[in-house]
């Protein structure tokens, strides 16, 4: 089977006491499936709230021969009491999120501007604006897992806060023992990322899970990699990961400063010299501060192009 939903608004309030919450779905999980799920050019004004697996859109997403997100914009609350919160989706396994923005707040142990947890998926082209708050969180992604899972052309401009004993970072909050396959890869930071104990501006550090009990670990995943990341030095400490690179307020303005970014035909990344935001936008998914007034309903999405994710 193929499913596709486009076009839709979604308004309103979901306070659950249960898990598995979304505006649109709350698990389309298909284990082994052969079926096709498309959500497109979407929009989430809803607060939502549960207990763990909760999404602006898609509580829990995976395990189907293809599964895309694409063009969406959550304005929502998102929260859970427990594991796994994020703007666009809670859980993803084994699918595709391009070209998307969350501006609405996100909590949760587990949570993410974009995904709260994510196993073998690709994150690319999008941006996280809200402030995430919990124990391992991050601006795209909150806690990465197993294998084959990789941020791309992303960045964040929103707080980023933990306060538990585990860390948090700008781009990825944490990193399970024993990844494999996994990158963050031409992405930058610009917002806040505070912890207890320490910050970290791109990416948070690794973590044991035992049976779903989290601690720091010091190990090294030779299956993560980082290249060609920046963050906002006026702002944030270097935090001493490989191929992660501090820039001034002024750098951050200047393309030349951003190397393997790619600013050239077929642009990834754009200066909009008509924009108050003076840093790197996406092109197709263009940044902007006003989203309660530049996204009232979805024909706002008409300008965003459907390249492939």
């Amino acid at each position: 089977k193929e499913v596709k939903i486009s076009n839709i608004e979604f308004n309103g309030a979901i306070s659950a006491t249960t898990s598995l919450i979304g505006a649109v779905a709350g698990s389309i999980d298909y284990v082994g499936s052969t079926n096709k799920f498309y959500l497109t050019n979407c929009i989430n004004k809803t607060n939502i709230s549960g207990v763990t697996d909760v999404g602006g859109f898609i509580g829990s997403a995976g395990g189907m021969t293809h599964l895309e997100l694409k063009n969406l914009v959550n304005l929502g609350s998102i929260s859970v009491s427990q594991f796994r919160a994020g703007g666009i989706a809670g859980n993803m396994n084994a699918g595709k999120i391009g070209f998307s923005k969350n501006f609405g707040s996100v909590n949760g142990k587990t949570s993410g501007g974009i995904v709260g947890r994510a196993k073998a998926s690709t994150i690319s082209c999008c941006y996280n604006s809200g402030n995430v708050t919990g124990e391992m969180t991050g601006g795209i992604i909150g806690d990465m897992y197993t294998s084959n899972c990789v941020i791309s052309n992303c960045y964040n401009t929103g707080s980023i806060t933990s306060s538990g004993t585990n860390t948090c970072g700008g781009i990825l909050g944490v990193g399970e023992n024993g990844l494999t396959g996994c990158s963050i890869n031409n992405c930058y930071n610009i917002g806040i990322v505070s912890h207890i104990e320490a910050s970290n501006p791109i990416f948070g550090g690794f973590v044991s899970n035992n049976a779903g009990s989290y601690s720091p670990s010091t190990n090294v995943n030779a299956g993560f990699g980082i290249s060609n990341c920046y963050y906002l030095s006026d702002l944030l400490a270097d935090d001493g990961k490989d191929n992660t690179t501090a820039l001034t307020t002024e750098e951050m303005k200047n393309k030349e400063k951003f190397i393997g970014f790619q600013f050239e035909s077929p642009e990834v990344y754009l200066f909009d010299n008509e924009s108050s935001y003076l840093y790197p936008q996406l092109n197709n998914n263009l940044h902007s501060d006003g989203v309660y007034k530049d996204y009232n309903s979805v024909t706002d999405l008409s300008y965003i192009i459907t390249d492939s994710v």
